[in-house]
């Protein structure tokens, strides 16, 4: 408290010291004494007269006897009194003073902490209000300060939830229209800047996490993440960076995706991927799907296989896309990677590895055209584990290393069609 106390130098309202004198006995410099809250920094007003609290010079030998201070000055109190500019005492001030006498019960959110740190929250919550994000308390001169803390005060008496709405809004837009690199103290300005001290006090931090709470409800803060000195219990918004990095699909793709499962609307067309948020719970078990998911581009690259067997292995069921929703669109396609690498899997299970070419066996496609079938004929007897001998080439990758003797599959895949060469020689 000692640094919100004016110790050092003498303050008072000569209209108070003229009625101290007024009403006693005593000689004039006896009777006039100080009020404590003259000392209190914050406070520039007396509210009983509607004048500026007046700084007066005093030695240092006598700056702690008030009497002895004030008795050069009791013969012209009543000029002072007439040179000073009449005005009234802010609301905030006179809570203030109301408060440094005991009197508490007016504004809950503010009795429940000190003085001093009730005058400096109302102090930037106001400098937040009339001046905006991007101006900074400090910058503010006393007059402006003296408004914003009024200002502060004001919202301050219509409660909790009244500040939270307007911190609340201070975010969305700040997201929404700020800089792209902009965060909490972009859209909060003093407030944020104010409660990132490290060296806040308890008082400090019970209005501190008011602010978390809105941060972390209004932007795409990760569980576990550390805010004002706190730890983030859990995500509550995404973004489309945030929903990228956590399930490593492209940006681009998960934007379509997103869109295409209503989880963003349409004015997401144009806003960089980190201001294009969205709540985070309802989209869990969709992004849980699509995390390590690949596009089928990128799924015939990973497993070795030319677009268009890809494409086969798709349409005839091998490989099932993740869709938002239940709704399936071909530019929307996700293949989960586990579910890719289990289908390679049971291609090769069984599979000889050889480090050589073996005579009349074929990768799948080339096979497909000796027998001649369908690429995914030979797909579904392997999976039914139908061919005699299956390979593996070492020196290959994937889906194109799997060896295949068409001589093999052939009789499988035309069981019972046609006549053999002998019936037609006897015809």
């Amino acid at each position: 408290m000692s640094r919100w106390m004016a110790r050092t130098r003498l303050r008072v309202c000569p209209a108070c010291l003229l009625r101290d004198a007024s009403t006693s006995s005593l000689l004039p410099d006896a009777a006039m004494y100080g009020r404590t809250w003259w000392e209190i920094v914050f406070i520039q007003t007396c509210p009983l007269h509607s004048l500026p609290l007046v700084d007066l010079a005093a030695e240092k030998s006598t700056i702690h006897d008030f009497a002895a201070s004030i008795r050069p000055y009791a013969p012209s109190l009543n000029r002072l009194v007439a040179n000073t500019e009449p005005r009234d005492a802010t609301a905030l001030e006179s809570y203030l003073i109301r408060r440094v006498r005991g009197q508490t019960g007016e504004v809950p959110l503010l009795d429940e902490v000190q003085a001093a740190v009730a005058n400096r929250f109302c102090e930037v919550l106001g400098t937040v209000r009339l001046y905006g994000p991007s101006r900074r308390s400090h910058k503010l001169n006393q007059a402006q300060l003296r408004t914003a803390g009024a200002a502060g005060f004001g919202m301050a008496t219509e409660g909790e939830d009244a500040i939270r709405i307007f911190m609340s809004d201070l975010v969305r837009d700040g997201t929404a229209n700020g800089p792209v690199n902009g965060g909490a103290l972009s859209a909060l300005g003093a407030l944020y800047a104010w409660f990132s001290d490290a060296r806040r006090s308890s008082d400090q931090e019970r209005l501190c996490s008011m602010v978390r709470d809105v941060v972390s409800a209004n932007m795409p803060m990760k569980a576990d993440a550390v805010l004002l000195g706190a730890t983030i219990r859990e995500r509550h918004l995404h973004s489309i960076r945030t929903a990228s990095i956590e399930t490593g699909v492209h940006p681009k793709r998960l934007r379509k995706l997103l869109h295409a499962g209503g989880y963003i609307g349409d004015d997401h067309v144009g806003r960089p991927d980190n201001l294009v948020t969205f709540p985070a719970d309802p989209c869990a078990p969709f992004l849980a799907e699509l995390s390590g998911t690949k596009g089928l581009t990128k799924v015939a690259v990973y497993i070795n296989a030319p677009r268009v067997q890809a494409q086969l292995l798709f349409q005839a069921g091998y490989l099932r896309p993740v869709y938002p929703r239940g709704e399936s669109s071909k530019r929307l396609l996700a293949f989960n990677v586990k579910e890719v690498d289990a289908l390679m899997s049971s291609l090769m299970e069984g599979a000889e590895g050889i480090d050589h070419e073996v005579e009349g066996a074929f990768s799948i496609p080339r096979a497909a055209k000796r027998v001649p079938c369908g690429a995914m004929d030979i797909v579904r007897l392997i999976q039914d584990r139908r061919v005699p001998w299956v390979g593996r080439c070492l020196n290959e990758d994937g889906y194109l290393s799997i060896r295949i003797k068409p001589d093999q599959v052939r009789p499988m895949v035309f069981r019972g069609i046609g006549i053999s060469v002998h019936q037609a020689a006897q015809d």
